[in-house]
């Protein structure tokens, strides 16, 4: 008997063999399943990613926001200290208010008129030892600081004396002119009493300015104290002529300055008081 041959395309257990197609078709299935993989696990990648994004401009936006609260605090608050600074100032002042007629009292008495050759100007009794000392400026009195001519008519009101021109200081812009003793009382000194000068002080400039020939006898101008400029004291107190050598006083009636000169637009200056040392006592107070 003849055996039958086997057929080529039959496997040993009877299937047909799986060829290069059906291997392509799988391939291409695993491919497609792989690629749909990657294209969703892309899709939920993106999504993570936008949601990250949104959250992180979120949180840069609540930052914002209480950057911008804690802004409105700090603004707040220094506008509260702000307005505890200025209710502190006004309180201040309130306390201190400057009462110029009470100032003017104080030293009324003490105030004078200085008639010199060549101008006419103010001054105030410093001292009353061996003598009644006024002090003026220089600038008053220097035509008659000659040997043969150092007198000056002092006058308060209806009474006048004939003054001697006794010492000055031209550097310092001051002068010291000699009374009989015991004609007038001296006015205190600020710095004598423990009261220094400040920027912002109340001020009163008090003396005999002069409109023409008319002397305008205890006029008051007040202000406050501008700059403090070595030995000059700046302030906004009107000076005019005929004030020159009067005194600059604190709202205590005291002197912290002599006048000296006046600019206009506010601005005049004094001599500090403390140069009157230089002159009183041979050069101490």
């Amino acid at each position: 008997m003849y055996e039958q041959a086997a057929d080529p395309m039959t496997t040993a257990a009877g299937q047909p063999p799986v060829g290069p197609r059906r291997r392509s078709l799988r391939g291409a299935a695993l491919v497609a399943v792989v690629l749909l993989v990657g294209l969703g696990a892309g899709a939920l990648l993106g999504k993570q990613q936008r949601d990250l994004g949104r959250l992180e401009r979120q949180v840069a936006t609540l930052k914002r926001q209480v950057a911008e609260q804690q802004a409105g605090q700090n603004k707040l608050a220094s506008q509260i200290a702000g307005f505890h600074g200025r209710l502190a100032v006004v309180e201040r002042g309130a306390k201190e208010r400057l009462d110029v007629g009470k100032v003017v009292a104080a030293v009324h008495a003490s105030v004078v008129t200085i008639q010199a050759t060549t101008a006419q100007g103010s001054g105030f009794v410093v001292g009353n030892t061996e003598g009644t000392w006024v002090a003026t400026n220089y600038h008053v009195i220097k035509d008659d600081t000659y040997q043969d001519r150092r007198t000056v008519t002092v006058r308060q009101g209806a009474r006048s004396w004939s003054g001697q021109v006794w010492t000055w200081r031209q550097e310092h812009d001051l002068a010291l002119v000699r009374l009989p003793a015991g004609v007038l009382e001296p006015v205190a000194l600020a710095f004598e009493r423990g009261h220094e000068v400040k920027v912002g002080d109340p001020v009163v400039a008090y003396g005999s300015p002069g409109v023409g020939t008319v002397t305008l006898e205890g006029t008051a101008t007040a202000g406050v104290v501008s700059a403090i400029r070595g030995n000059l004291i700046q302030t906004d107190a009107p000076l005019n002529p005929g004030n020159s050598g009067g005194p600059l006083l604190n709202r205590h009636g005291e002197v912290v300055g002599v006048n000296t000169v006046g600019g206009g637009n506010s601005l005049g200056f004094a001599v500090s008081a403390r140069l009157l040392c230089t002159l009183l006592e041979g050069g101490g107070c």
